[in-house]
């Protein structure tokens, strides 16, 4: 054999040996992601992770506790309604229960998945401004009814 061949030879052992060396790294870097973040089924198993939203209320129930919200959901780029149970342990601001919410109030809601239903933990409850008719706000005054002539 002569020189140009054992080094062909060598060469393509020497890349072998590196491609499979590589190829271990990878298999190995991949079986720690892998056990280091469990795939988990949201709805299945009890979560304590808190999630916000924040929308306009479609319908409250007081009897069943529930609460309908529509928000906007910007990962899918569009409107959303959530169906929101409440449980006796729920914190409410600037109300007192589900039965004070109403059709286009706006609610802060930070909530929890568990057994695979949708609970609110707190509700911050913004009420829906009613326009007050023009002229009839406090304080103002027709200027020229109010002028008085120097002489």
């Amino acid at each position: 054999m002569n020189l140009k061949t054992k080094f062909m030879i060598l060469s393509v052992f020497a890349l072998a040996l590196l491609v499979s060396v590589v190829s271990a790294q990878d298999a190995a870097l991949s079986a720690v992601e892998t056990a280091a973040a469990p795939a988990q089924d949201v709805l299945a198993a009890p979560a304590a992770d808190e999630l916000y939203i924040y929308g306009e209320v479609q319908a409250a129930d007081a009897e069943a506790r529930t609460m309908t919200i529509q928000y906007y959901d910007y990962d899918a780029d569009e409107e959303k309604t959530i169906s929101i149970s409440c449980e006796v342990a729920t914190k409410f601001e600037n109300a007192a229960s589900v039965g004070d919410m109403k059709k286009g109030d706006w609610a802060d809601v930070m909530y929890i998945l568990k057994d695979g239903k949708i609970v609110a933990k707190s509700v911050v409850l913004e009420k829906e401004e009613v326009e007050a008719p023009q002229g009839a706000a406090a304080g103002t005054q027709d200027i020229s009814e109010s002028r008085v002539d120097e002489e």
